[in-house]
């Protein structure tokens, strides 16, 4: 204990004695030490952080034929409605079009749209 109290005064005084190294290593302490929490903030709030669901490991994907690569496995929402309303399985279904865009008017206005969600 008493060599690690030694050190660190030793520390201190080089430390003390060139004040540009020392603003220096700060300035990159703060810097890497906020990205990284940027960093993982970011990661945590995407990839981390479970869903929002009563319980997420019966949540299921329905698709009308198997997955292919390169292929968007989509339906039209009228499709989509109808599975909603015959369906006697599930508690509720929801539907997500994230691969299009879309124009939605509304009298003279209109707004173009990305990733839709389409469901409840």
């Amino acid at each position: 204990m008493k060599d690690l109290l030694l050190d660190i005064r030793y520390a201190l005084r080089v430390l003390w004695k060139s004040p540009a190294f020392t603003l220096v290593a700060l300035v990159t302490l703060t810097l890497g030490i906020g990205a990284n929490v940027l960093v993982f903030g970011i990661v945590n709030a995407v990839l981390l952080r479970p869903l929002e669901v009563s319980d997420p490991q019966n949540l299921y994907q329905l698709r009308l034929k198997p997955w292919t690569s390169f292929k968007l496995l989509t339906t039209s929402y009228s499709a989509f409605e109808d599975f909603r309303q015959r369906n006697t399985t599930f508690s509720e279904m929801a539907g997500f079009d994230g691969y299009s865009q879309a124009t939605l008017r509304s009298g003279k206005n209109l707004e173009s749209l990305r990733s839709v969600f389409n469901g409840s």
